[in-house]
């Protein structure tokens, strides 16, 4: 899977801006995953979400599908704890924190079903806190290039590419 993501990017203008799915070959614990983001200069932030369960669909199951968890700690912005700080590569220890957080927020109740998200779920992903992959947004195709080469990738798919048209001049 990796070598076909290899050709697709290779085979356009590498400083396209892409959105994609970064898919982890196993589940990174969060410390694993501030390696991970100190190996590649990555700062977690807008740009970055984490994937703490993947999406499936499986018809003999009730429900048949649920859509991915994913999670990006800008996504409470406004709700944030202080004492959470911001520190750039060990961003995903708080965005976890702060994920965990929403969950504990959450009623049983509560109905996410229009999203394919169901509150057993969002526990059970935010207990076990492992991040299966990433969604990134506006990063550079060479920079996704360079994700291929790291054991912990399995692979890229890119969703969508476009010019940067402010970068002309």
């Amino acid at each position: 899977m990796a070598e076909k993501a290899r050709k697709s990017i290779d085979g356009l203008p590498q400083t396209l801006e892409a959105v994609a799915v970064v898919e982890f070959a196993g589940s990174l614990t969060t410390e694993r995953l501030v390696a991970f983001n100190r190996r590649h200069n990555i700062c977690g932030g807008a740009d970055v979400s984490y994937i703490y369960s993947p999406s499936y669909s499986d018809d003999s199951s009730e429900p048949s599908s649920l859509n991915a968890v994913v999670w990006n700690r800008d996504m409470t912005k406004d709700d944030i704890w202080p004492d959470l700080t911001y520190q750039c590569v060990t961003e995903p220890e708080a965005a976890l924190a702060e994920f965990r957080r929403w969950v504990g927020l959450l009623d049983e109740g509560d109905d996410f079903g229009a999203f394919e998200l169901y509150y057993d779920w969002l526990t059970w992903a935010a207990e076990e806190g492992v991040v299966h992959g990433l969604v990134v947004d506006r990063w550079k195709l060479a920079d996704l290039r360079k994700l291929l080469d790291d054991p912990e990738v399995r692979t890229v798919h890119l969703a969508d590419v476009a010019f940067d048209l402010g970068e002309i001049r």
